[in-house]
């Protein structure tokens, strides 16, 4: 089981607080208003191609919005022409080595800047609107009354195809990307969705098991992501910690309906009652709700699931919030990840060069 490697600084906890989630993924160029809360999770597939014009849009709308911390992961798109594209769509220039190899099919008369289209998201101008953008990290998230969660986010997805943000999926979970989550992880956010949970009847391939069996060591309250649009929905998984023979087993996983089916505005889950590292939320948060089909593109529409959680309120005085969250911790697993992760270091620190020189 996973041990605990803190990423920041460990607040002096006063107490427990509400916090309200906003959970939203494969937007594809729509900007809805999603309904108001404290946290907005995107968890990938802000656009269609992943173009800077898309991205810079994807950004402001973001930005504009008014939860006071924006997480973002971004996602991928698939090399190989068909009917029916089911993957991440912003991974086409977000992520650097596959932009590097492929980023002339899809924008061949438009040429992109992977650098200069990451740099939206990482720069001080973003992180000044509260935009948190997670390339496999974990950070801690820490609103100005001190509610904190800690969170760890990734744009990969199971390979299904020649994606961007792609993996394919080793024998075991120490081999994965997955191993070496923080096992104090409240929040998580991936793309791709774990194996048999949210993923998809028509194509079960998509769901990663190492995926299922990282959440089984950590056992967050929440853990968001999208991918799959025939998915979209709720589930609460109980985890079997106690047999000393079996990992990885769940005790039951029961479907959470939607309590207003008839409201256009939000879908609403309490987990105020969550039994803490037993239980986990799996949010699929998908808002189109079939994939792309040619000549028709994302049709359909959800609307925004919404969590209601408790969280440590920390104590701020002496400037303990800027030194909580100014930390982050990347995880390592994987050849492709440790080389996302430098180069996104290097942009934001491109990024900070040009603004303090300003």
């Amino acid at each position: 089981m996973a041990t605990v490697t803190p990423t920041t600084p460990q607040p002096l906890v006063l107490g427990r607080k509400k916090i309200r989630i906003v959970c939203i993924s494969d937007t594809h160029n729509i900007q809805l208003k999603p309904p108001d809360g404290d946290v907005l999770i995107h968890a990938g597939d802000m656009t269609n191609a992943g173009s800077h014009t898309e991205l810079k849009k994807a950004i402001e709308w973001i930005s504009g919005l008014k939860h006071e911390v924006k997480i973002v992961v971004a996602g991928y798109l698939a090399l190989q022409p068909r009917e029916s594209l089911i993957g991440n769509h912003d991974g086409v220039t977000l992520d650097p080595a596959f932009f590097k190899e492929f980023g002339d099919h899809f924008h061949n008369n438009n040429p992109q800047s992977h650098e200069e289209n990451l740099r939206l998201f990482v720069s001080n101008e973003a992180g000044s609107q509260g935009v948190m953008y997670l390339s496999h990290e974990a950070k801690r998230v820490v609103l100005k009354d001190g509610r904190t969660f800690q969170v760890f986010g990734s744009p990969w997805s199971k390979k299904g195809g020649m994606w961007g943000f792609g993996y394919d999926e080793p024998n075991y979970l120490g081999e994965s990307l997955w191993t070496d989550i923080p096992a104090d992880t409240d929040v998580m956010v991936t793309h791709g969705p774990p194996k048999h949970h949210l993923d998809s009847p028509q194509a079960p391939q998509i769901g990663c098991e190492c995926l299922r069996q990282a959440l089984w060591n950590v056992r967050p309250a929440l853990h968001v992501f999208g991918h799959v649009h025939q998915g979209r929905g709720v589930e609460m998984v109980k985890w079997d910690i106690q047999s000393r023979h079996t990992q990885y087993k769940e005790l039951s996983t029961t479907r959470i309906l939607d309590p207003t089916p008839e409201s256009k505005k939000l879908f609403k889950v309490d987990l105020t009652q969550i039994a803490e590292r037993e239980e986990t939320c799996l949010v699929n948060a998908a808002i189109v709700t079939q994939p792309w089909r040619k000549g028709i593109g994302h049709a359909g529409r959800n609307k925004a699931i919404v969590v209601d959680l408790m969280v440590d309120v920390a104590d701020l005085r002496d400037g303990r919030r800027d030194k909580m969250a100014a930390g982050s911790r990347p995880i390592t697993g994987g050849e492709f990840a440790r080389a996302q992760t430098s180069t996104r270091s290097q942009v934001a620190e491109d990024a900070h060069t040009v603004s303090s020189s300003a």
